[in-house]
């Protein structure tokens, strides 16, 4: 029995769609803690953070995840 082999070019663009699910997550994730530090709503860096505000930064990164991965879905 032989197997088929997908071309190389579908490969490189599921392999391109999880990266660009993955780069949308961390930009995002990473932008909007950075926006909320500048605004006073995070602490600076290095001083704890409250439950609620942890509860806040899991809700959008949560957000984000199933943004990335509709991204990857849609590629």
């Amino acid at each position: 029995m032989t197997e088929i082999q997908p071309p190389r070019y579908l490969i490189l663009r599921r392999i391109g769609a999880v990266l660009a699910g993955l780069l949308a997550i961390f930009v995002l994730s990473l932008g909007t803690d950075a926006l909320l530090h500048a605004a006073g709503v995070f602490p600076p860096l290095g001083q704890s953070m409250s439950n609620q505000l942890f509860l806040l930064a899991t809700a959008y990164r949560v957000v984000y995840a199933v943004l990335g991965c509709y991204i990857t879905a849609r590629t």
